[in-house]
């Protein structure tokens, strides 16, 4: 025992508990039946095959359906020729009939035009209601002109 000076006590390195798992300052080395973990990037390299393989699957199965690649729109029906004078539609009208600017009526079939839109015939405003009448004369007019063919798009 180390002699005290001056009433300080000699200096004692504290005691520090070793685990029983820790050999000379290292954890031992795991069985030999359990694989060590592998960190995300290990994992994401050995698993990339496979999301391409997957991602290719499902690319091709997109592609053999049909209609899978034509944009909207371009699905069209066999053209229809239409002959025959147009009316105003209401009670007693003939077979084919214009409902307003941008609609007709083809005996029970009802056709709106692509890309036109009008005012609606059943207005709130008289000015509105003006338009209306107009658009749906000059529709009126312009089918009346004579036979047309007609393709339907799909949707």
């Amino acid at each position: 025992m180390a002699r005290k000076r001056n009433n300080v006590p000699p200096f004692r390195k504290p005691f520090k508990a070793v685990p029983l798992r820790m050999v000379k300052g290292r954890a031992p080395k795991p069985p030999k039946w359990k694989k060590p973990h592998k960190t995300w990037k290990q994992a994401w390299f050995e698993t990339r095959p496979f999301v391409l393989l997957i991602a290719l699957v499902t690319i091709s199965v997109i592609a053999a359906m049909p209609g899978a690649f034509e944009p909207p729109g371009f699905l069209q029906s066999e053209p229809e020729r239409i002959e025959g004078s147009f009316t105003r539609c209401g009670k007693g009208r003939g077979y084919y009939c214009v409902i307003d600017g941008d609609t007709f009526r083809i005996g029970e079939r009802s056709v709106r035009v692509v890309g036109i839109d009008t005012a609606e015939v059943e207005a709130q405003c008289p000015a509105e209601a003006a338009q209306a009448e107009l658009s749906t004369a000059a529709l009126q007019r312009w089918l009346n002109r004579g036979a047309f063919t007609m393709t339907a798009r799909l949707d």
